[in-house]
């Protein structure tokens, strides 16, 4: 009889442990844009970055994981959380969505080990606070951390062995804490060691490197845009005339929020008929344009500004109307002068960029009819203009 009463005591001590012991597989929300690798994929490539470990652990865990972009980038949040709390959320951002995925499984296998980790620390034994000089309330709570592991909710039942039952006397079990407890204690930690991710996330693999060195490899990242503008220009005609513009631009960043770019366009206004007593005269204007821009802010900021050096070069072109011998005159037009720009963001890859400029002509030639002046080109000239612009990648 003491033999089989010792042998039900082993086998229940060895459920109990295999009860304990098997694991939970990790439970992925997984949430992309279309074109990007789907959550099998992010998990085979989990399972890459463990070395080949299950995706399991003691305890159920979820990996809420959630990808979005906008017509520059990428952008991936993950969190990990389980009966303890909420380990994260953690951000990245990259060019491409497959990137933004192996960044994603780098974060989510830091979190798994840090879950891990924290698990297989002892914790310390909470107290039951208990009104003092009330001698039944602390034996009470050290009777409630006295308890057999399987009679504690939330515990894996387990046949209890004498043995079992005077270790759990010597080394008292914490009671179990409410729900608000365990988050509030489990936050900070978990703040704690979880990798910030712009010093883990963005490293694919190895021990990541130091912040000067991922700068020193950081790749230029060379933009475009073009943009349809309404324009306004003075100088060209008798009075300010409406027209338009178009424009190509490159954009290359530079330190911190500075960028340089380099703008080729072509201008032109509409054209106006001046009458005198001699004939009519009617003007027209083109110009080819040129724009070196230093811009201030981030390049997918909500507002940027830029100072500009402005260049054009064309013609003027006035026909004569009415005089005996009607002259048609193509007066070459230089100009160069300073410029201020403001881009705003409207949405994905549109903005809307108002400017103004003052530019000084090269040529200041005159135009008559007859004994007639109709028109002179000034001192000093203005454009205004508004553009629509479209910006890549």
């Amino acid at each position: 009889m003491l033999a089989l009463l010792c042998a039900a005591s082993w086998l229940g001590v060895l459920c109990a442990a295999r009860a304990q012991d098997t694991p939970s597989t990790v439970a992925i929300d997984y949430a992309a844009p279309a074109g990007c690798p789907s959550r099998d994929t992010f998990e085979a490539r989990l399972r890459a970055r463990l070395g080949g470990a299950a995706l399991s652990v003691r305890e159920p865990v979820r990996l809420a994981v959630e990808l979005r972009a906008d017509a520059r980038r990428f952008y991936g949040s993950i969190a990990l959380s389980d009966a303890h709390g909420v380990l994260g959320p953690r951000a990245i951002e990259a060019e491409r969505c497959s990137e933004a995925v192996d960044a994603l499984t780098f974060v989510a296998a830091l979190l798994l080990d840090d879950r891990a980790r924290a698990a297989d620390q002892p914790r310390p034994a909470a107290r039951t606070p208990a009104v003092a000089g009330d001698t039944h309330g602390r034996r009470a709570s050290q009777t409630a951390g006295a308890l057999p592991r399987d009679s504690r909710p939330g515990s894996t039942p387990a046949t209890a062995t004498p043995e079992a039952a005077q270790r759990e006397v010597q080394n008292p079990a914490p009671t179990t804490p409410d729900a608000a407890e365990v988050v509030a204690a489990a936050a900070p930690t978990a703040q704690a060691d979880a990798p910030a991710p712009s010093d883990r996330a963005s490293e694919p693999a190895g021990v990541p490197a130091e912040p000067s060195e991922r700068a020193a490899r950081a790749p230029s990242r060379l933009s475009g845009s073009l943009a349809v503008s309404a324009l306004a220009a003075s100088g060209v005609a008798p009075s300010v005339r409406p027209g338009l513009g178009v424009w190509g631009a490159l954009s290359l960043p530079l330190a911190g929020n500075v960028s340089v770019s380099l703008a080729l366009g072509v201008r032109t206004t509409l054209p106006q008929e001046v009458p005198s007593s001699e004939g009519t005269g009617t003007f027209g204007w083109w110009s080819s344009a040129l724009a070196l821009c230093a811009a201030l802010g981030p390049p997918t900021g909500a507002v940027r500004g830029a100072l500009c050096l402005d260049g054009e070069a064309g013609q003027i072109v006035a026909q004569g109307q009415g005089a005996d011998q009607p002259p048609r005159v193509h007066a070459p037009w230089l100009a160069l002068g300073p410029a201020a720009r403001m881009s705003v963001h409207v949405r994905g890859p549109w903005r809307l960029a108002p400017g103004v400029g003052l530019l000084l002509p090269g040529t200041r030639d005159r135009f008559v009819i007859g004994q007639t002046e109709l028109h002179q080109v000034p001192r000093l000239t203005f454009r205004g203009e508004l553009a629509l612009v479209v910006e890549w990648p």
